[in-house]
Order: structure tokens, then sequence, then C-alpha cells
């Protein structure tokens, strides 16, 4: 445990590695050159990592929680290769109230928990070229949290929750802002967020209210938010009382795509309500996707739009494998709308 302190450097790089960590009310600073952070845990720990009320600042140097390797589990499988915190606790890894400011470089981290969920960011900030976090929960918790919190990256935010059980693969509850400004068009660079349920949960949730509205943005990037699920909605985009309270503006993006898929289901794949959507429009000819699809299910629709307000500079395409519901929205495609519905009509 680190704690009550202010820790300065002068670059370099600085690593810790025990069975669990807690960093508590502490500055940690470089006041000259990039100063790369590790901090890591064995497998399985017994404990867990916390970051709260603390302020990291790296002047560019890269931050990881986690050591990089795979994590296992009969329920989800194995992960791919990166930095992870694998822990038996309810919580395998958490930041709270705190600020992380890594400049040009990175922010990498997971949580793997056999009980709890799997990574949570609440009440903090983080700043860097490059923010990847994942999250993967167990006991019916969910897998990756973002809450009450702003992540701003110039080139690329990853977001990737899976669950077990009924816990949310990836829920991103309101008053959140998740944003990639890369400016102009970046090869390199993606705003991506993914969640996965195997077990009854939402794969992917993002809500908003009036009194803490939600808000995604990019620029120069392409804007990529998947959800999976078995046996229920797969991506919930869901504002309060209306479309003022979440945001989703990929007006600078060099694409939008929403896609919901659900296996087996009754239920629709894909919800948007009470939300804005800002097509892409970052090149000529940006395309802007929303999709819901049902395998092997029996439901009359699979994507609902309700009290939203979509719009697009080129097409606004809207394709649902087993039915489209569309009500009280406003749909606007400048380069023209196309509305794709299967076997349900």
């Amino acid at each position: 445990t680190l704690m009550n302190g202010l820790y300065t450097f002068d670059g370099g790089s600085m690593s810790l590695s025990a069975p669990g960590f807690q960093l508590l009310n502490l500055t940690i600073a470089s006041e000259g050159r990039p100063l790369d952070l590790g901090f890591a845990l064995p497998a399985n720990a017994p404990f867990n990592g916390l970051l709260s009320n603390a302020i990291i600042n790296t002047a560019g140097g890269d931050v990881r929680f986690g050591a990089v390797q795979t994590v296992t589990s009969p329920a989800l499988g194995t992960s791919a290769s990166a930095p992870w915190i694998s822990s038996t606790q309810d919580f395998a890894f958490a930041i709270e109230n705190s600020l992380i400011d890594a400049g040009a470089g990175s922010i990498r981290s997971g949580g793997a928990s056999s009980t709890g969920t799997g990574a949570s960011i609440t009440g903090s900030q983080l700043d860097a070229r490059s923010i990847a976090l994942a999250g993967r929960g167990e006991g019916g918790s969910a897998g990756l949290v973002i809450e009450a919190s702003a992540l701003r990256a110039t080139e690329v935010l990853s977001l990737d929750g899976l669950a077990a059980g009924t816990g949310t693969g990836l829920h991103i509850p309101s008053g959140t802002t998740l944003q990639v400004l890369a400016g102009t068009p970046n090869p390199n660079g993606r705003f991506a967020l993914r969640g996965e349920s195997v077990g009854g949960g939402l794969g992917l949730q993002i809500e908003g209210t009036t009194t803490a509205p939600t808000r995604l943005v990019a620029t120069g990037v392409p804007m990529i938010i998947e959800g999976r699920a078995a046996g229920a909605i797969a991506l919930d985009i869901v504002g309060e009382t209306n479309a003022r309270e979440l945001l989703i503006d990929a007006l600078g993006a060099t694409s939008l795509t929403l896609q919901g898929t659900t296996q087996g289901s009754s239920t629709f794949a894909t919800i948007v309500e009470n939300a804005r959507i800002l097509g892409a429009q970052g090149v000529a000819g940006a395309p802007t996707l929303l999709q819901g699809d049902v395998v092997g299910g029996t439901g009359p629709t699979s994507m609902l739009v309700q009290a939203a307000d979509l719009s697009a500079g080129g097409t606004l395409r809207l394709s649902a494998g087993q039915g489209l519901t569309v009500m009280d929205s406003l749909l606007n495609g400048e380069g023209g709308l196309a509305l794709v519905a299967g076997t349900a009509g």
C-alpha cells in the first residue's frame, strides 16, 4: 500500500509487483522526462488492485495496471494476451476519484474476477494518446463499468467488457464522457466499445439522465459500438426522458457502426431510446449503420428506435434481421435513408 504521499521522478520507469496493491491519496509525477509505470499481480491473486483519490502525471510515459498474460475461466474461456489483474475478490481492479494524465503515452489495464466485477472506473478522468481497458466479470457481475468519468484519448479508445451469468458485459451508466479527438483522419486510430454477456445479461448498456448526461464523441477515427448477448438485449442505448440526455457524436468520425446481436432471444437485439445520434461525416461518403440481429430467436422485431433523433451527412441505414420498429423518432439522412427489415417485416 502506498498512501498520503508525493512521489516525484525525473522520468525513467517504476514497477510494482505484489499479491495486491492500493494506491491511496497520493500523487505520482514526472518533473521532466516521460515516466513509465507498471503495477502487476500474479494470476488468481487473493487480493486486488485499487487506485483511489490519486493523481498520476507521467509526462508522456505509459501506465500499465496488470501483468501481460492471458486469463482463463470455465465460463468465459481464454482471453487475449494483454495486461490483466486476475483476482478471486469481488472486483479485480478499480480506479475511483482519480486523475491519470499520460499525455502522449498510453493507459492499459484489464481486470478479471472469478466472483465479481472485472474492472471499474468511477468518478475519474483519464487522458492519454491511447486508452485500452478490459474487464471480465462473473457471479452475475459486470465485466467493465465506466461511471461518472471522463476518458479522453487522441488516437485510440478501446473498452471491452465480458460477463458471465446475468452481468452486463460493458456498462456505461449516466454522467460519462468518452472521446477520441484525432482531428484529421488517423488510420491507426479507433473508438471501439464492445460488450458481451454469455449468460443472460445485457451485452452493452449506455445510459444518460437529465442531471447526468452521457456524451460519446469521435473525430478522425472509425466509431464502433457493439454488443452481443444470449437471451437478452445486446445493445441498449437509453436516455431517461429525452434525447438531450445521451449523445453519440460521430460528426467528425470516418464511420459509425452500432450493432447488437443476440442469440436465441425473444427480445430486441438493439434498442435506441431517448438518444441523439449524429452520424459520421469525417470523410466523403462516411457510412452510418445501426443494426440489430437475433440469431435463432422467435421475437417479432430485432431493433427498436423510440423517441430518438438520428441524423447522418451521408446515408443513414437501419438494418434489422428480424424486423424494425421506429416510434416517435426523427430520422434524417442527407445522402439517403435506408430502412431494411428481415422476416418480420
